[in-house]
């Protein structure tokens, strides 16, 4: 596809050169896809033609190879629509080409410089009334280039319908359910439109499920500001009713602690070690030779006098005992012959034992 940006576009080309584009952008992402993917598009987006012979028409597909439907348009509309239904209900949801005899349509052949060739349409709307014994407002027409005359013209073939013998068509074809898509002539390169714009049965269904979700959205995007609002809203209640039970809670832990600061000041009062402790632990650790004289505690400073043989064994049995700490002789000094006056200090540990 080979597209020229200096090229002017105008309203008369503008709808063909977006048609054309699309099939070739179409053309290009098809070759991109998988084999069985574009096998399954090929089937979804199925083409039919149907071609008009008189009062026998035939129905044939574009994409596969199938055998034609014979259409007698000369029975009932009825008939017809029956056996289409039968045959191939899916036609029903699809546009279709249709080729008309080209007896239909008047052609006419024109000369036009290369420089309008970019206006070709442009060119030949204007003189219509002149190719044709027709009004130009009654007509359907259509144009393509055939071929070059000499260095600076162009061959222009025409082709005129009337929107009557078109209009006809369609009422024939949408009395058995069927909608065309363009009305063409065979073996040729011109095309025309319908005259009406007519929905088919999945066109329909299209714009009601589009409409259905635009109206959904349009409905979600009016709704949030409320709906959001009525959730704060919620969740503020939800906090306020919170509130009141949350300040009982925090009442009432303040008082349980209160009321427990006597129970623990006591309980740390009872845990301190005291001369009793200190009383317990020299009966159960110093050897039963060893005599106390003197025993002085203030705090947990501990200080012992008393008579032994060995001095130094007091102090490692006092050791032992784990109760005290940084237990040390102070002093010692020779009482008779076998046994030494001692003197000794010691911290007690911070609890008392159980």
């Amino acid at each position: 596809m080979r597209i020229d940006l200096n090229t002017p576009v105008t309203l008369d080309t503008l709808s063909d050169a977006a048609a054309a584009f699309l099939r070739w952008w179409t053309e290009q992402l098809q070759e991109l896809l998988p084999s069985v993917v574009k096998t399954f598009l090929e089937n979804s987006v199925e083409r039919w033609t149907v071609r008009i012979v008189d009062q026998h028409w035939q129905l044939r597909s574009d994409t596969r190879e199938a055998e034609c439907i014979e259409l007698d348009m000369a029975a009932p509309a009825s008939a017809v629509q029956t056996l289409i239904e039968r045959l191939e209900p899916r036609v029903r949801a699809k546009r279709l080409n249709v080729l008309i005899p080209s007896s239909d349509i008047l052609t006419r052949r024109i000369r036009i410089p290369k420089s309008a060739g970019t206006h070709m349409r442009a060119v030949t709307k204007l003189q219509l009334d002149r190719l044709s014994p027709f009004a130009g407002e009654t007509v359907h027409f259509d144009c393509y280039k055939t071929g070059a005359i000499g260095p600076d013209d162009l061959e222009i073939e025409i082709g005129i319908v009337q929107k009557a013998t078109l209009s006809r068509y369609e009422e024939r074809l949408s009395s058995i359910g069927l909608t065309p898509r363009r009305f063409a002539v065979a073996d040729c390169n011109l095309s025309f439109r319908p005259v009406r714009r007519v929905w088919t049965l999945h066109e329909r269904h299209q714009v009601l499920l589009a409409g259905a979700a635009a109206a959904t959205w349009t409905v979600a995007l009016l709704l949030a500001p409320t709906l959001r609002d009525a959730e704060v809203q919620s969740l503020s209640a939800e906090l306020t009713d919170l509130r009141t039970p949350a300040l009982d809670a925090a009442a009432a832990h303040t008082e349980l602690e209160r009321l427990a600061r006597p129970l623990v000041a006591a309980t740390h009062l009872v845990a301190q070690p005291n001369a009793l402790d200190v009383l317990e632990l020299l009966t159960n650790s110093i050897p039963v030779d060893v005599q106390v004289t003197n025993l002085l505690v203030e705090g947990r400073a501990v200080r012992l006098i008393g008579l032994a043989k060995d001095p130094h064994a007091v102090v490692a049995a006092l050791r032992r005992a784990g109760r005290l700490r940084s237990v040390h002789l102070v002093s010692s000094s020779p009482h008779g012959s076998a046994e030494q006056i001692f003197e000794l200090a010691a911290i007690l540990t911070a609890e008392r034992s159980r």
